[in-house]
């Protein structure tokens, strides 16, 4: 009887995961594939820091996280059009400033990446140009994409044992039947 409970629950969980994790794999691709079809211009870096800033969350409560975070901020001409971005990327580095005393390596050598005054390749938004970035993130479906896959492989799993087990239970009742009458 246990058996049959955890086949079922083990289905019906991966079942339940396994289409919601493959919905924020769906959306997460289709979001990546927008950032990769932006236009993109030449721009130019006005000042770049390394400094503290809340989170990507909303929070609006007093004792929110602070994160080091990266901070472009660069100018850029579309159809004439002035414009100054402030974002770095559709997958921005975050690291806690509560852990970390002072930002990583890893943080610091954008400073080096985008000299001041250095031209930049910035991608906007073609129907709202001020939404700008420098860099274009992809490959986060994947997790997505695997956890999604083990997930329905596990339910698939689970309800395959559930059929075993009818098939079997059928079968021993047939072979009573037939050995009782």
């Amino acid at each position: 009887m246990w058996l049959r409970t955890s086949l079922k629950a083990l289905g019906t969980v991966g079942a339940f995961f396994g289409v919601f994790l493959g919905y924020l794999a769906v959306r997460l691709h289709e979001s990546e594939k927008v950032y990769l079809a932006r236009p993109t211009v030449t721009g130019r870096m006005l000042a770049i820091s390394v400094g503290t800033g809340p989170g990507g969350g909303r929070s609006t409560s007093r004792s929110a996280q602070a994160y080091w975070q990266v901070k472009p901020r660069y100018a850029y001409e579309v159809e004439g059009q002035p414009y100054i971005g402030e974002r770095l990327s559709n997958a921005p580095r975050l690291e806690s400033a509560h852990v970390n005393d002072e930002p990583s390596q890893e943080l610091k050598q954008y400073l080096a990446r985008y000299p001041v005054g250095s031209p930049v390749q910035v991608h906007y938004n073609p129907r709202s140009p001020e939404d700008s970035l420098l860099e274009v993130e992809v490959g986060g479906a994947a997790g997505f994409t695997l956890a999604s896959t083990v997930a329905f492989v596990s339910a698939v799993l689970g309800w395959g044992g559930l059929l075993v087990l009818f098939l079997s239970s059928r079968r021993r009742a047939a072979v009573s039947g037939s050995h009782g009458g």
